[in-house]
C-alpha cells in the first residue's frame, strides 16, 4: 500500500515539475516539491485547526492531529530516499538526491547553508512559541514545555541526514507550520 501511495506522490510531483519546467528550468523539481507540499498542507489544514484547539487544553493536546499528519511525512521521506528520477534533478547545481555527507561543492555550501539557516530560524520561532504557551502553566506544564521547546531543533538535525529533496520538503512544511500556527493562534 505504501508503495502505491509513494508512486502517486511521485506522479504528482513529476507532473507538477513538468508543468513548471518552462518557468523554472532545472529547478522545476525543487519547485514542484514545494508546490506539492503546500497543496497537501492545504488539504490537511483542518487538522491544524484541531491541533490549535487541542493545544488550548494542554501542550500535549495538539499532538494527536500532528501524529495524523505523520503518514504524509513518511510518504515524502520514502519518495526522497528511494532512487527515482526526481532525485537526479538539481537545485543550483546540487542534485536533489545529494546528501550532506556526500561532500559539498561551492554551490552546495550555499544551498545547504541557506536550508539550515531557514530551518534554524523556524525552529527558534517554534521553540519560542512553545515556551510562551507553557510559561504560565503548572510546574509540570512548564517542564513539558521545556522539553517540547527542543523538538523543533530536531528538524535541523534530521535535515543533515536526508537527501536535499527531503530538506526542501522540511523547509516548506516547517515554514507552512510556522505561518499557519501564527495565523491560527491570532484568530482563536
Amino acid at each position: 500500500m505504501l508503495d502505491y501511495v509513494v508512486n502517486l506522490a511521485h506522479f504528482a510531483v513529476s507532473t507538477i515539475a513538468s508543468g513548471v519546467a518552462p518557468a523554472f528550468g532545472p529547478a522545476a523539481a525543487a519547485v514542484a516539491i514545494v508546490l506539492f507540499t503546500v497543496a497537501v498542507r492545504l488539504v490537511i489544514s483542518p487538522l491544524s485547526w484541531a491541533q490549535v484547539r487541542g493545544a488550548r487544553v494542554s501542550p500535549l493536546g495538539g499532538c494527536l492531529p500532528a501524529l495524523v499528519q505523520a503518514p504524509f511525512f513518511f510518504v515524502m521521506y520514502r519518495l526522497f530516499t528511494t532512487p527515482n528520477d526526481l532525485l537526479d534533478a538539481e537545485l543550483a547545481g546540487v542534485p536533489l538526491g545529494h546528501h550532506l555527507t556526500d561532500g559539498l561543492s561551492p554551490a552546495g555550501v550555499v544551498v545547504y547553508a541557506l536550508m539550515f539557516t531557514v530551518l534554524a530560524v523556524l525552529a527558534r520561532l517554534s521553540s519560542k512559541r512553545v515556551r510562551a504557551a507553557t510559561a504560565e502553566g503548572s510546574a509540570e506544564a512548564v517542564a513539558v514545555g521545556r522539553v517540547l521547546a527542543l523538538l523543533p531543533y530536531g528538524t535541523v538535525v534530521f535535515a543533515a541526514f536526508v537527501p536535499l529533496a527531503a530538506g526542501i520538503y522540511l523547509v516548506t512544511t516547517t515554514a507552512w507550520t510556522a505561518l499557519e500556527q501564527g495565523v491560527l493562534r491570532r484568530h482563536r
